[in-house]
């Protein structure tokens, strides 16, 4: 076993944990691998149990798992994600200013653990980096959504009168609206997100449904 050096590119999304890639250009990092020039990964089923990047790890150790060997040579970018952070690593900031005026500081020195993590593939015979995303919807989008996919169970099973289809109507275009007026709020950048103008069921909407079955008793 040597030690290698070896610069290696990678695919990444436009910004840190967020579901969005540019194609032309395409987004990339660049890192430096120092270490051995070859690590290992225990697996069992679809879950990484054990990596080690000094030493083979022993099979009697491992009984449920299969150990993989990985040459770094061909494939830097495992034995990077796998090393431990350096001592004298430290993140480096820049400041964004939100919707709000808050101040969030964004990383700019990004490690390869945030832009990805490493997985057992679909097969279970070996392991590969995927990008990490954060979800980017804020509570108050969470809260909508479960509002929104309560009035279509009804919607999709009863046929309501053209009253109640009108409140509804307008409820899903306002929701629409708030949507995309929050599109550029993500979770992670606040302390605090604001509730702003969250839709709110009709209560007479409500109340009618409320009288009807639950559409998931109703064959």
């Amino acid at each position: 076993m040597a030690d290698i050096t070896k610069e290696f590119t990678v695919n990444v999304q436009d910004e840190l944990w967020l579901n969005k890639w540019t194609d032309d250009p395409v987004n990339t990092a660049t890192y430096t691998y120092t270490g051995t020039d070859t690590v290992w990964v225990a697996v069992h089923g679809d879950n990484i149990t054990a990596f080690d990047t000094e030493k083979e790890l022993p099979q009697d150790e491992h009984p449920n798992s299969t150990i993989i060997e990985i040459d770094c040579n061909d494939r830097p970018e495992i034995g990077q994600w796998m090393k431990p952070l350096a001592d004298n690593f430290e993140y480096t900031y820049e400041d964004e200013t939100q919707a709000d005026g808050s101040v969030y500081k964004k990383i700019t020195n990004p490690r390869l653990r945030d832009w990805k993590d490493l997985v057992v593939n679909s097969d279970g015979t070996d392991v590969e980096l995927v990008p990490l995303y954060k979800n980017e919807k804020t509570t108050h989008e969470l809260i909508l959504d479960k509002r929104l996919r309560w009035l279509e169970k009804y919607e999709n099973t009863y046929d309501l009168d053209d009253d109640t289809k009108v409140l509804i109507a307008a409820f899903k275009t306002a929701a629409s609206d708030y949507i995309t007026a929050n599109a550029s709020v993500l979770p992670w950048k606040y302390i605090t997100v604001a509730e702003g103008n969250l839709p709110k069921l009709p209560m007479a909407v409500v109340n009618l449904l409320k009288t009807l079955p639950d559409p998931e008793t109703v064959l």
